[in-house]
């Protein structure tokens, strides 16, 4: 009883309208509404009357402009979230830079890019095939996951450790999610550029669409970590997604070149061809959001667009056939039920 009593007061007094912030991302007034936004709250609902699920916030974008903003009790404009791997889509964006710079290719070599202190002494040829665009796309099929370690601190040069424990299977044969993949890109950032990819994001992104609400983990050997590392505002995560709604270019200024979101926010590879099931194919997983193709870092979604996803649903989902950005923070142990009361509510309204 005194969870339910506690949910119900923490949803009386949740705003149901937009806030208004002091913010580079400019609201939108009554008159530019799609439709009667407060129809979004019915997301929470949904999420809040799932068991033990949480919503913490809801940003909606259309246009460039917020049309719609709401917090959970104990959460607000200011609050720090945990994007758990929500991060991976920085750290490809990272790379997108590094590239637009002249500092790398995504097929490079990824063996190209470290030395003997760090390659195993016997190198296998599938070691040496494995390319930045298999980190990027999840194909590198390394069998060291590393997830448990990463995460408990451990004092260990994780991408040393990952690249001696050799492959699954062969890179580029199939989908295999592994944050791994994502921390050997954040370390290749930090090879070219001689910066961590906090530092690099700060100089070509962060600081030029006003993102300053954020905090980025490092990894034991002081790299960024690039699969789970940063904490952000909802603002700030919905920022990212109005910078790549806009492909690259921020109050009309080129920062990244369309080229890369061409590439990056394009299916690269199915998930469901990991299953060995040759009766597999697109329309057995046509309603499924985790089977509609991996890009770089990010999903393809069933209603199109893609999203940043991160455990308990943290989400950042791109829509260009609505021209709109919805981002949530969340704990939540279904983040199906999230997805498809963004659909219902919020897809389907504007």
């Amino acid at each position: 009883m005194k969870r339910i009593l506690t949910l119900l007061f923490a949803l009386a007094i949740i705003s149901s309208c937009t806030v208004t912030s002091n913010t580079s991302l400019p609201r939108a007034d009554e008159s530019e509404l799609p439709c009667d936004v407060n129809v979004f709250h019915n997301v929470f609902n949904d999420v809040f009357f799932n068991g033990v699920d949480e919503l913490h916030g809801l940003m909606v974008l259309q246009n460039g402009k917020v049309i719609y903003e709401e917090y959970s009790t104990g959460f607000g404009p200011d609050f720090k979230h945990v994007l758990w791997s929500a991060s991976k889509t920085f750290t490809a964006t990272a790379i997108g830079f590094a590239r637009q710079d002249g500092l790398l290719d995504v097929n490079d070599k990824v063996v190209s890019f470290f030395g003997d202190d760090v390659l195993p002494e016997e190198r296998s040829e599938w070691l040496d095939n494995l390319t930045i665009h298999h980190l990027l796309c999840m194909s590198a099929c390394l069998k060291e996951t590393l997830d448990g370690r990463m995460r408990n601190g451990e004092d260990f040069d994780w991408v040393k450790d990952a690249l001696s424990k050799g492959f699954n299977f062969e890179p580029g044969s199939r989908f295999f999610y592994n944050s791994v993949d994502s921390h050997i890109l954040s370390a290749i950032v930090t090879k070219v550029t001689g910066k961590t990819a906090e530092e690099y994001m700060k100089e070509k992104l962060f600081d030029k669409i006003g993102l300053t609400d954020y905090i980025w983990e490092k990894c034991p050997t002081g790299e960024s970590i690039g699969g789970f590392g940063l904490f952000m505002t909802l603002e700030s995560l919905a920022k990212m997604g109005q910078f790549m709604l806009n492909k690259g270019t921020w109050n009309g200024e080129r920062l990244l070149e369309e080229e890369w979101f061409d590439m990056a926010m394009s299916p690269q590879i199915m998930q469901y061809e990991i299953s060995g099931d040759p009766e597999a194919n697109a329309e057995r997983y046509e309603d499924d959001d985790w089977n509609q193709g991996y890009c770089y870092q990010m999903w393809k979604c069933t209603r199109g667009g893609v999203r940043l996803d991160g455990a308990k649903g943290q989400l950042c989902i791109i829509i260009p056939e609505k021209n709109a950005v919805v981002a949530t923070l969340s704990s939540t142990g279904n983040t199906g039920v999230l997805i498809n009361s963004i659909w219902k509510h919020i897809y389907d309204n504007i």
